[in-house]
């Protein structure tokens, strides 16, 4: 998929922490769409495939960076499992994986499994901005976000939402 590919505003611009900075440096206007500068769509390759998929590693292939956020909490645990070890097929040494909206259990157990290191830049910011809007579904509903501790003894590997791949 082309990283220049139009994002129209009535569904790309209702978060309220993108700025007009931002978007103005990042995107051109084509009439009602927004696209993608050149000097940033030059350097990224998107991918858009089945995360299920046996195939999935075939068809994207290692990746430095990758971004599985806010759609595995949704999936029931077997096939998020399913699906994290998928993802976990598309690493190398050194790839960043961006992992959010997922049992935090699951996550912990498997970037855990893999020894990926979680890093804690910004790491309860991170965690409490995703949770404005799934804590209120903690701890009664499946997409809930439960608060940040940092008295339990595995708070980095549980709260980070971001790992590098060793």
């Amino acid at each position: 998929m082309s990283a220049a590919a139009p994002y129209r505003k009535s569904g790309f611009f209702n978060n309220k922490i993108i700025t007009q900075d931002f978007v103005d440096w990042t995107f051109e206007r084509d009439g009602s769409a927004y696209v993608v500068k050149p000097h940033i769509a030059e350097r990224v390759e998107f991918h858009t495939a089945n995360v299920l998929s046996p195939d999935l590693q075939k068809l994207v292939g290692a990746q430095d960076i990758i971004f599985a956020q806010n759609f595995l909490f949704h999936l029931k645990p077997a096939l998020a499992r399913s699906a994290l070890e998928n993802i976990s097929r598309l690493t190398h040494p050194g790839s960043v994986l961006f992992i959010d909206g997922v049992d935090l259990n699951l996550r912990r157990r498997a970037v855990q499994k893999k020894a990926y290191a979680p890093l804690d830049y910004e790491i309860e910011r991170i965690h409490n901005e995703a949770r404005r809007a799934r804590a209120v579904g903690w701890p009664y509903e499946y997409w809930g976000l439960e608060p940040f501790l940092t008295t339990r003894r595995d708070w980095k590997a549980r709260y980070a939402t971001i790992f590098i791949a060793n």
